[in-house]
């Protein structure tokens, strides 16, 4: 990867960071504006549950499991259309509102309460 920068010339716009700590990966992609995630295949991704929490935006390879994880602040692509890609980098505009998870969260915590409340009913 070093060397295609270097033959492309490239070196300006690339940073390799290496292994970074946890809080670091956090702050960069809260501060971002939109994070990549360009998988071919993948279990279920927790830098796509990161992203949600912060009420970010992604652009996901449209594979299938990231159409389960999130249908809100998303821009997909075909996983293996480079071209697709790069066109969807060179025109990204930040939507000015983004969706809020905040309320999948609660109604989740609700239910999984409630389902609880249930069980023990039962017993």
């Amino acid at each position: 990867m070093q060397n295609y920068v270097l033959q492309n010339n490239i070196q300006d716009n690339v940073r390799f960071l290496g292994f970074i700590d946890r809080i670091d990966q956090l702050a960069l992609m809260k501060h971002s504006q939109a994070i990549i995630q360009p998988s071919l295949f993948e279990g279920w991704s927790t830098v796509v549950e990161d992203v949600k929490a912060m009420n970010q935006s992604l652009i996901l390879s449209d594979i299938r499991v990231h159409r389960e994880q999130i249908i809100r602040n998303v821009v997909f692509f075909e996983p293996e259309n480079t071209v697709q890609l790069a066109k969807i980098l060179e025109n990204y505009k930040p939507k000015s509102e983004i969706s809020d998870y905040k309320t999948n969260n609660i109604k989740f915590g609700e239910t999984f309460r409630d389902i609880l409340i249930q069980i023990k009913s039962f017993d």
